[in-house]
């Protein structure tokens, strides 16, 4: 009994390095193609896109100085070429939705897995990544997840056999089953996946 814990508890381990290690690749990519997109293109939303840049960089850049009592702002400088890398993922998705001039993935769709003729955008996919992320920054212990909100599928046992990792093994395979946590987690590594492999062509 302890020994399949332990197992458990590894294995967990592992999904979740996979999830972060893909979600933080997903990160630096969509944020290199979305920057670019902006500065290759003249668009007329651009103006909004530094205001909104300003603000972040306010919060960020403002310092509370213990010593004095004093609450201090760093400089900040305009740059045309600005890269907007005070823009989260979030942040990102949410303006090309919002929008309609900046045709970045917002009609981009990944074919379902599990179901046919069934498909998932891109953006959409990326937002239950990112709620995943949070969820395992804060409740990495007791992870709950809900299907369509945090993660996309359940995969069965031949989409898992399928797409599995080099260390995993047949005994992974079982208690992934038997751990819906585990499948959800294991599903959104392989769509996140998917969305790098159309980045690394965009980009």
């Amino acid at each position: 009994m302890e020994n399949i814990k332990k197992i458990k508890h590894n294995l967990k381990s592992n999904l979740i390095i996979e999830f972060l290690a893909s979600f933080n690749q997903l990160e630096k990519d969509f944020k290199k193609s979305f920057c670019t997109y902006i500065n290759k293109n003249n668009i007329s939303m651009k103006n909004k896109l530094y205001f909104y840049d300003t603000g972040l960089k306010l919060k960020k850049n403002l310092i509370l100085d213990f010593d004095s009592f004093a609450l201090r702002m760093q400089n900040i400088n305009f740059k045309e070429d600005e890269e907007f890398n005070n823009f989260t993922l979030k942040n990102m998705t949410s303006i090309i939705k919002k929008d309609k001039e900046i045709f970045l993935f917002e009609k981009e769709e990944i074919s379902s897995i599990k179901t046919k003729m069934v498909s998932y955008n891109v953006l959409d996919l990326i937002n239950i990544f990112i709620k995943m992320r949070n969820i395992i920054a804060h409740e990495v212990i007791d992870l709950q997840f809900d299907i369509g909100k945090d993660f996309v599928e359940i995969f069965s046992s031949e989409i898992l056999k399928k797409f599995k990792f080099e260390w995993m093994d047949e005994n992974d395979i079982l208690l992934i089953l038997e751990e819906e946590n585990l499948n959800a987690i294991y599903s959104n590594i392989i769509y996140l996946q998917k969305i790098l492999k159309i980045l690394k062509i965009k980009c």
